[in-house]
């Protein structure tokens, strides 16, 4: 009985930690910024490329990091480079 009862509160635990994390989770949110008339490495973009800039803008308004790939796709689609 004993090992029945450890069994189970160590899987309640596990499932615990588990959807802790799930939950924890940020939601995704897509920032919409006209980077078609930004032209790369200049002043307007704080000489950076267009995917560096655009990752930034995201950071700096969720705080989270999209990763390179994500942000190129991204710029890609809203008419950058």
């Amino acid at each position: 009985m004993r090992i029945f009862l450890t069994v189970v509160i160590c899987c309640g635990v596990l499932l615990a930690a588990w959807h802790g994390t799930v939950l924890a989770q940020p939601a995704v949110v897509i920032i919409s910024v006209n980077v078609a008339n930004l032209h790369p490495y200049t002043a307007e973009t704080q000489f950076m490329s267009l995917v560096g800039y655009y990752r930034t803008l995201v950071h700096k308004q969720t705080g989270v990091w999209l990763t390179y790939e994500a942000a190129d796709r991204l710029v890609n689609q809203l008419g950058g480079h």
